[in-house]
């Protein structure tokens, strides 16, 4: 929670393609910079998601890894920020390919849209 006046220009992310996967950190992270962030245990919030247009497999992982990178930009100013978001990318691709051997064989090629979304990353730094 926050004190409104800290915040009421801010905006969530608005360019983020299909499911807004992490926009809430972002924002999350500028608030922050403008203040403090209070917590209220008795406050309770039921956050439902929408299936409509909800991506599934290969598109959530690929697009997990561009919002995950733009995440790590803006959390960390910092040029650590390249270990940090290749070592939860590893993480997160050792676990689908775990998941999709042994443990839920009808997501056998989820893993793939991590590589995806690094080509993604890759050609968005091609000049046009």
């Amino acid at each position: 929670m926050w004190r409104s006046f800290s915040i009421k220009d801010l905006e969530f992310e608005s360019d983020f393609k299909g499911q807004s996967l992490a926009e809430d950190v972002i924002f999350s992270v500028r608030a922050r910079e403008r203040g403090r962030l209070f917590v209220d245990p008795k406050i309770h919030l039921a956050h439902t998601e929408s299936a409509v247009g909800r991506p599934q497999g290969l598109d959530f992982w690929s697009m997990w890894v561009v919002n995950r990178k733009r995440v790590v930009e803006v959390a960390t100013q910092r040029s650590r920020f390249f270990i940090k978001f290749h070592f939860a990318n590893l993480g997160q691709f050792i676990s689908l390919i775990y998941g999709g051997l042994f443990v839920k064989k009808a997501f056998q090629s989820d893993f793939i849209g991590i590589p995806l979304g690094y080509w993604r990353l890759i050609k968005r730094k091609r000049p046009s």
